[in-house]
């Protein structure tokens, strides 16, 4: 559907709100379809996958529920949910007060839920590459 509106600088904007959106949501498709071993589906059923995982288990003591792989038990959550977690990893740059101005980027260490969301990505977490680099020789 095309997006129109009066002025066209708000109309070049509508257009990449859409775009952005669509976008949005196009990766998030994605996502969801390459992280079925660790989403629940609507009312807490478990998303099924060919094979990759077992049946969903509840503890007795009422924990939340998980899913057992061949190697591993990871809890289940939903789409947001995992997001809010894989959210808790940190990148960050350390600054040595005995190298001025030389910052070392610096990924905290994933947990194993995010070692395996990354992992059915077929991707690696790491840390941007640090802005302020070397500081530059007076030679």
């Amino acid at each position: 559907p095309e997006v129109r509106s009066g002025d066209p600088w708000t109309a070049k904007r509508e257009r990449g709100h859409a775009f952005l959106c669509m976008l949005a949501d196009y990766l998030e498709w994605h996502l969801r379809r390459r992280w079925v071993p660790l989403l629940l589906a609507a009312e807490g059923e478990v998303l099924q996958s060919e094979g990759s995982v077992g049946p969903m288990e509840r503890e007795a003591s009422g924990k939340e529920p998980t899913r057992r792989t061949p190697d591993e038990v990871l809890p289940v959550y939903s789409f947001r949910e995992l997001l809010g977690d894989l959210g808790a990893l940190t990148a960050v740059e350390l600054e040595y007060a005995q190298v001025p101005g030389y910052a070392v980027p610096t990924l905290s260490e994933p947990t194993p839920l995010q070692r395996r969301a990354f992992a059915l990505l077929e991707a690696e977490p790491h840390p941007a590459p640090s802005g302020s680099g070397r500081p530059e020789s007076d030679a």
